[in-house]
């Protein structure tokens, strides 16, 4: 319970350590060159206030605007040898200038990363305990609505998803949290409205979704890249209708890359791509291009 409260406590308040022992080292920000004047050698991926423009490809292509705030929080407890990262996206907007294409805009969507010096799984016997080592650290992603709005057609509101979930277990255990592949279990609640009939369509996920992670982050925060991969079942109910279980499957890839910093504000190259299919349905595919200017952040 006390665990709990301080990372409720850090959310409110900022990073907290619960020990006066130093957390795992962090990386070096700033230098100095010749002259004694500092300037930004490191750029923080998950502390930042960003604009990014480009080009979407695929179906619809379309210029694209993207800003958004993301900010994380260390929680550390070191006597215990655990340590968690708490990463947020908060207000993360897509906006897409064909007239067809829409607006995706969420709300929160986090990150929580925790890292075990000494992992281990209990089975609990009469006599004696058995202690195993686990070979894996634990992670917790999830998201709270993502709406996706058309402003220029008569249904403003095309869908949302209203939450997502996967607990994840990463078998890296980087302390760091720069280098990860984990799998886990992935849960998710979509609403979707049909152009053609005016329904509205839901689609369940309780759980029944296989997700992985691989990512990896340059220690300087000057490259980047992740894979993510899912493959649900998926509970489908339309108004009226009985429930159908369908197979889908989804996958999202994206490459950043700094180039060049302009008083200390980093500005890279990206590049993403996006894939889902459905059995039964077309298959979506879209990538984009673009740069993306950030403003470091911080508490």
């Amino acid at each position: 319970m006390s665990r709990l409260l301080v990372m409720i406590g850090a959310l409110l308040l900022g990073p907290v350590s619960a020990a006066a022992q130093a957390p795992p080292a962090r990386d070096r920000v700033y230098t100095t060159d010749e002259a004694g004047r500092s300037f930004r050698v490191g750029f923080p991926l998950h502390d930042r206030v960003w604009l990014r423009g480009g080009y979407e490809f695929g179906a619809e292509p379309t210029p694209l605007v993207e800003i958004g705030w993301s900010f994380k929080l260390n929680v550390d407890f070191p006597d215990e040898e655990i340590w968690w990262q708490l990463r947020h996206q908060l207000l993360r907007a897509e906006l897409r200038a064909a007239s067809d294409s829409p607006w995706t805009i969420t709300a929160l969507s986090a990150d929580y990363l925790r890292h075990d010096v000494s992992s281990s799984i209990l089975i609990p016997r009469n006599k004696r305990d058995i202690r195993l080592p686990a070979p894996f650290d634990i992670a917790v992603v999830w998201s709270l609505l993502t709406l996706r709005l058309a402003p220029r057609s008569s249904d403003t509101v095309r869908g949302a998803e209203i939450a997502e979930l996967a607990v994840l277990a990463d078998f890296v255990r980087d302390e760091t949290y720069r280098h990860r592949l984990a799998i886990g279990a992935a849960a998710s609640y979509v609403a979707e409205r049909d152009e053609r009939t005016a329904r509205w369509r839901h689609e369940i996920v309780p759980f029944s979704g296989l997700t992985a992670l691989w990512g990896w982050e340059h220690r300087s925060g000057r490259f980047s890249a992740a894979v993510t991969p899912m493959v649900a079942r998926a509970a489908m109910l339309s108004a009226g209708d009985q429930i159908a279980w369908a197979w889908r499957a989804s996958a999202e890839a994206e490459i950043e890359w700094v180039v060049v910093a302009v008083n200390d504000a980093p500005i890279s190259l990206l590049a993403r791509t996006e894939l889902s299919t459905q059995v039964g349905a077309a298959t979506h595919w879209n990538a984009g291009l673009g740069a993306r200017l950030a403003i470091p952040s911080g508490f």
